[in-house]
C-alpha cells in the first residue's frame, strides 16, 4: 500500500484507509483462527487507530474497547499499556474527560490488583500520562470536570502507598525512583485534592 504521505489527495488517502482496514480484518481473521489471542489486541489496537486518524472516534473507541476486554480477560501484560492508553485517549478525543478519567481510575485498579506481576509498570504508565493531562487540563479555565474526578485518582494514588511496601522487591527501586520523580511532578496538579 502507498503511505498516507504520498496520497495526492483525500480520495486516494481514503482509498488507503479502506484497504488498511480490510487487510487489517482479514489479519484478525487469521489470528483468531490460530488462536493468537496477543495478535488480536494489537490488530484490534491498529484498527482502532485507524478510525481514529480518519475521525472516526467512536468506531476507534469500539476497537480499543474490545482490545481492553481481551486484554483484561487474557492477561496479557504487554499490552496493557497500549489497551488502556488507547481507550483513555479517544475519550479525552472525544470531549469526555468524566469517562477518561473513570477509565484512568480503572486502570490503575487493575494495576494495584497485579502490582507484582507487572502491574505497577502500567501505574506507572497510566500515572504518567495523567500528569501529562492534567498539567494541561489545570492551565485552562473551566476545572469542574476535573476537580470531580481527581478524588478517584488520588484514591488510586493512596492504596499503592498502602500496599507498595508488599512488593518492592517485585518493582525494583529503578521502576519506583520513576515513579517518586513523576509524584514529585504531580505536586502542582495536588493542590485539587
Amino acid at each position: 500500500l502507498l503511505s498516507l504521505a504520498q496520497a495526492e489527495n483525500t480520495e486516494e488517502a481514503k482509498i488507503i484507509y479502506d484497504q488498511t482496514l480490510v487487510l487489517i480484518e482479514k489479519s484478525i481473521h487469521i489470528a483468531e483462527i490460530l488462536e493468537n489471542k496477543a495478535r488480536v489486541v494489537i490488530l484490534y489496537l491498529r484498527k482502532g487507530d485507524v478510525y481514529v486518524q480518519i475521525n472516526q472516534m467512536r468506531e476507534g473507541q469500539r476497537m480499543y474497547r474490545e482490545a481492553l476486554n481481551m486484554v483484561r480477560k487474557l492477561d496479557l501484560p504487554n499490552l496493557w499499556h497500549s489497551a488502556f492508553e488507547s481507550m483513555i485517549g479517544v475519550l479525552f478525543a472525544i470531549g469526555s474527560s468524566e469517562k477518561a478519567m473513570e477509565q484512568v481510575c480503572e486502570g490503575l485498579q487493575f494495576a494495584l490488583r497485579r502490582l507484582s506481576d507487572g502491574g505497577f509498570s502500567l501505574f506507572l504508565s497510566l500515572f504518567r500520562y495523567t500528569n501529562s493531562i492534567l498539567e494541561q487540563e489545570t492551565k485552562r479555565p473551566s476545572l469542574g470536570w476535573i476537580t470531580d474526578e481527581l478524588e478517584g485518582f488520588f484514591c488510586q494514588i493512596e492504596l499503592l502507598h498502602e500496599k507498595i511496601h508488599e512488593h518492592v522487591d517485585a518493582i525494583g527501586f529503578a521502576k519506583f525512583s520513576l515513579y517518586q520523580e513523576e509524584y514529585l511532578r504531580l505536586e502542582p496538579q495536588s493542590v485539587w485534592h
